[in-house]
């Protein structure tokens, strides 16, 4: 490639060739030198997102990361009741020949000293069972995981000490968090005034909350000992949705003659108005006679709420299993509650949280 006259004693220019040359990118410094001829500045701001459009080179990620993990780490109880071990608190150093500090660090995760594979969780807790398990040296032992570019792994051991001073013996103690999710459409449209209740295996509601304008909820004092079943339910407070429209109808009508099959589980789950178990020819009959208005209402009701966490078995039939419409908390349990909010018979996703200028719902 030949550059122009003076371009080997332009600074700005040896940074670029120090660091695209290598990787062979040839293309990208043609294209800087043709910038340069106009302008200076856009080669700048074309070096700028330069690292967003070349992909990492990779090639000298063969080896491992190296990571130490902090080896004197004191925590403290959180509200009384249990204790939050973040992953990057333990880093006590990390380096790698291709992945930057940052990025490592951010690729950590924490696990017990007894696993053998990472987990996702950046964070850990630890109550008050976890508490006696450690007796009598009040030590626990956290495996802290990291990830270079190339996928390679490693992990360390950082010893966590935990108080010695309070009473060990585990008592029916409420959450020092809350538990919270969010609820939105499989489009991500936050859906707002969800109830959300929590029901002990009695039978007996535990506790109530709505989602707000984002589609976030937070319930309080649920017990750390209990087990709980979390659903979720909406009223159409705004009247007959609008949302249900003659071009659902030809949607789940090509879906029943196999022209063009509805390409998610939930917008199947949406098609099966009369909550039979199968998209057919009845909810067609159905949905036509709710969109002219002789019908009220549609039998599955306006709203249904699947478990987001669930994983279908075959998304292209979700109607052939048993998908939770529910989330089963344990005892102990902390992390987000989240659903997937289907309106019923909406199979083209057109519902839309509407907002008046001063911030007012003005359809649900």
């Amino acid at each position: 490639m030949i550059f122009p006259t003076g371009f080997y004693q332009n600074a700005f220019l040896k940074r670029l060739i120090k660091k695209y040359l290598p990787q062979k990118r040839f293309l990208i410094l043609g294209i800087i030198c043709i910038l340069l001829s106009h302008s200076a500045l856009q080669a700048r701001n074309f070096l700028n997102v330069l690292p967003h459009i070349i992909p990492a080179d990779t090639s000298g990620c063969d080896s491992v990361p190296t990571l130490t993990c902090v080896q004197n780490y004191t925590v403290s109880l959180i509200n009384g009741v249990y204790i939050r071990i973040a992953a990057i608190d333990l880093i006590a150093s990390v380096s790698d020949n291709c992945t930057s500090e940052a990025d490592l660090k951010n690729s950590a995760t924490v696990t017990s000293e007894t696993a053998t594979i990472p987990d996702t969780a950046r964070t850990l807790y630890l109550n008050c069972n976890d508490f006696v398990s450690t007796a009598p040296s009040h030590i626990f032992y956290a495996k802290i995981w990291i990830k270079n570019a190339n996928g390679k792994l490693n992990n360390c051991i950082a010893p966590v000490k935990l108080p010695t001073d309070i009473d060990y013996g585990c008592i029916d103690s409420p959450r020092g968090d809350p538990l919270g999710g969010i609820i939105k459409t499989e489009t991500s449209q936050p859906v707002p005034d969800v109830e959300v209740k929590a029901v002990l295996t009695n039978g007996k509601t535990a506790a109530l909350s709505k989602t707000d304008i984002n589609g976030t909820f937070s319930i309080n004092s649920l017990s750390l000992s209990e087990s709980y079943t979390m659903s979720a339910s909406k009223a159409n407070l705004g009247g007959r949705p609008s949302d249900v429209t003659t071009y659902d109808i030809a949607l789940v009508s090509q879906h029943i003659l196999g022209i063009r099959t509805l390409n998610s589980p939930y917008k199947i789950i949406a098609a099966d108005v009369d909550n039979s178990g199968e998209v057919d020819a009845v909810d067609l009959l159905l949905m036509r006679r709710y969109v002219l208005g002789v019908s009220a209402s549609l039998p599955a009701g306006v709203w249904r709420f699947v478990d987001k966490a669930y994983v279908f078995k075959n998304p292209a039939n979700p109607l052939n299993e048993t998908f939770p419409e529910f989330i089963n908390i344990a005892p102990n349990f902390y992390g987000n509650l989240n659903f997937i909010a289907i309106q019923v018979g909406d199979v083209n996703n057109s519902y839309e949280l509407l907002q008046s200028p001063n911030g007012n719902i003005k359809r649900q």
